[in-house]
């Protein structure tokens, strides 16, 4: 179940990442509002003004995620805690994994828009552990394929 502190809510391959005990909460930091790159370039004719311009269709667009893995909220006990913490890194680490296939990223926007964008982890997936066991922030970069899909009756 999604966190209700996220403004933009997100599950990458049908999977939750803003758990509600925030024990896994990722954001989109890039990607959501920006554009694609395109394939495609104008031809410049020396005899002729100007460019005629060609078709440029939308390639890729680069997204990273930043957020943070940590043990469940309600855990006390040390040893718990850790084992907590090892299972949510555990599952980030295989959800992101690279040699994965592309899957869905979808995403509701703060006017409660639901979008979706094929993607795939990429190489690279920066851990940054804060308290050893307990807490790590973490920053990982998607390939988006295309743009941005809004779902139907959304």
């Amino acid at each position: 179940m999604t966190t209700p502190v996220a403004v933009v809510t997100l599950t990458y391959d049908a999977e939750d990442i803003q758990l509600a005990d925030l024990s896994i909460f990722f954001r989109i930091v890039h990607g959501l509002n920006e554009s694609p790159t395109v394939r495609g370039t104008d031809n410049i004719v020396p005899a002729l003004a100007g460019r005629p311009e060609q078709l440029r269709i939308n390639d890729v667009l680069p997204i990273e995620l930043e957020g943070i893995v940590q043990s469940d909220g309600d855990l006390t006990d040390p040893d718990a805690q850790k084992s907590s913490f090892r299972a949510n890194a555990d599952f980030v680490r295989n959800l992101f994994r690279t040699n994965r296939a592309r899957a869905q990223l979808t995403a509701q926007t703060e006017d409660g828009t639901v979008r979706f964008i094929d993607a795939r982890p990429m190489p690279g997936m920066i851990w940054n552990t804060v308290i050893p066991g307990y807490l790590a922030l973490v920053n990982i970069t998607l390939e988006g394929y295309d743009d941005w899909a809004e779902a139907a009756g959304s």
